[in-house]
């Protein structure tokens, strides 16, 4: 919570030789001042002189003035703390400290704790909503610079968080029409790419940054959206899991794509049997892609068919339950797969997945092909059965 210090209460200790518990005799900059130094930039003070009593004016988060939350930033270094301080930093942020705001910031996002950068880690939530607050508030040409400044001399950690910027985008119109400009967003992705030539590992991160500078153009800018959708169509789909716009990224390849039909074709050629999660991520963009995937299939059915029987790995398994799922829910629109399916249904060693695979029959042939007496159709306890397997797995 926000509060606000008036009336006759003392000022609270500062740094840089303004009364701070640390300051030197002379009044000079502290010997263990914070590492963002005790003058703002341009040689302002970090925070105004107060006026006589009855005019100090000074805002406090959860009790402690910006100066204190630095000062604490520096002691406690664990990342629960240092969440804690970029919150602190959200709920103070405004015009008059911009700058000593993301001096403030910056450090943390670069700093190399395990997980910080990783979606999946349980700060991450309350870090990126800190840092889209912090950006959503500041002034846009403040917030750009920051984001170049990073882009050029700031490290993974700390890029993969500045997305959020552009996330901040979407609600901040003045910030939008800054990044989408022809000059800061070719300067963006030209850094970008500059990133990636250093460390191709990054590829990813910028396939979600042009993402995100697609979706915020809107057509504005036609050299900005050729060049973002160039270059999802080059480096989709993702290689790793880190990318959690997957399905957006591939909305908009359909959406410009000509050649809808090869886009699913090529979504299938990724699909090995033996990548765990990326596999699993394929069949997902797959199944999303509606009634686009069709021509999905008939890779699907001749993996299916040629996946060595003696995998029998968990994964092995998963990956094949899918697949079945996945083809019978493409429903009439791949019968023709039909023969090749029931050829699959009737191999010895693939007994395990003969009531999953007739389920999925049922749903892919018009009920007027369906052969008496074939499947679950006929024999409703089975079918039962065959459909709660498949939803088990």
């Amino acid at each position: 919570s926000i509060a606000i210090i008036r009336g006759e209460d003392p000022p609270p200790p500062r740094f840089g030789g303004r009364g701070g518990d640390k300051s030197d005799e002379s009044g000079g900059r502290a010997a263990d001042g914070p590492p963002f130094g005790g003058q703002g930039s341009g040689g302002g003070q970090l925070l105004d002189d107060p006026g006589p009593p009855g005019d100090l004016s000074e805002p406090v988060y959860d009790g402690k003035t910006l100066d204190q939350w630095i000062a604490m930033s520096r002691r406690e270094r664990s990342a629960a703390k240092q969440v804690e301080f970029v919150d602190a930093l959200s709920g103070l942020a405004d015009d008059s400290n911009a700058e000593v705001v993301l001096q403030a910031l910056m450090p943390v996002l670069r700093q190399s704790w395990t997980g910080y950068a990783p979606r999946g880690n349980r700060n991450w939530s309350q870090l990126g909503r800190a840092i889209y607050g912090i950006f959503s508030k500041l002034p846009a040409t403040r917030t750009v610079d920051a984001l170049i400044r990073e882009l050029q001399d700031g490290n993974d950690r700390s890029r993969d968080a500045l997305l959020l910027v552009l996330d901040a985008g979407k609600e901040n119109r003045e910030l939008r029409r800054m990044l989408i400009s022809k000059e800061t967003s070719t300067r963006i992705l030209n850094l970008a790419e500059t990133c990636v030539q250093t460390n191709p590992a990054l590829q990813d991160w910028a396939t979600e940054l042009h993402y995100k500078m697609f979706t915020l153009n809107s057509n504005e800018n036609d050299d900005l959206h050729e060049q973002t959708l160039q270059y999802m169509r080059e480096n989709f789909p993702p290689t790793t899991q880190l990318l959690s716009h997957c399905e957006g990224i591939l909305d908009v390849l359909v959406e410009n794509e000509r050649d809808v039909p090869a886009l699913a074709t090529e979504l299938a050629s990724y699909f090995d049997g033996e990548s765990g999660d990326f596999d699993e991520r394929i069949l997902v963009l797959i199944r999303h892609m509606g009634e686009h995937a069709q021509p999905a299939a008939a890779p699907l059915v001749e993996f299916l068919d040629k996946f060595p029987t003696d995998h029998d790995s968990p994964l092995a398994h998963m990956i094949r339950t899918n697949i079945i799922s996945l083809l019978g829910d493409m429903g009439p629109s791949v019968s023709d797969l039909a023969s090749d399916l029931e050829r699959i249904r009737d191999k010895p060693d693939m007994s395990r997945y003969r009531r999953q695979i007739d389920a999925a029959l049922d749903k892919i042939r018009p009920e007027s092909e369906t052969p008496a007496g074939d499947g679950p159709a006929n024999d409703p306890d089975e079918a039962s059965s065959a459909q709660t397997e498949s939803d088990d797995k």
